[in-house]
């Protein structure tokens, strides 16, 4: 178990492997309150992002999503010790937004 330095306000999933379980989505949605969690892309800026694809490659609608995030990207479906890791990463993380 580690303490987390700080959480990201806005995730977003997007699992082109496969699709995420309504019981992931639940274990997820409840690990903590204050991290937003979608699964579908929105027009707002994101603070950490999954891509799940065996390559690097967004299909994106609204540029400002992926602008200023942290990207964690596997080759192998989502799951939540692949979410715990982008925590873990994203509580490490010096955020420098261009700087």
């Amino acid at each position: 178990m580690f303490i987390l330095k700080k959480l990201p306000s806005q995730v977003l999933v997007l699992d082109y492997l496969s699709t995420v379980s309504a019981n992931l989505i639940k274990q997820i949605q409840s690990y903590n309150k204050n991290i937003n969690v979608d699964f579908l892309e929105h027009d707002k800026k994101y603070d950490l992002v999954f891509l799940c694809n065996y390559v690097f490659e967004f299909d994106l609608n609204f540029y400002k999503t992926v602008s200023s995030a942290e990207i964690i990207f596997r080759r192998n479906k989502f799951t939540f010790n692949i979410f715990m890791e982008g925590l873990k990463h994203y509580s490490e993380c010096q955020i420098r937004n261009g700087a």
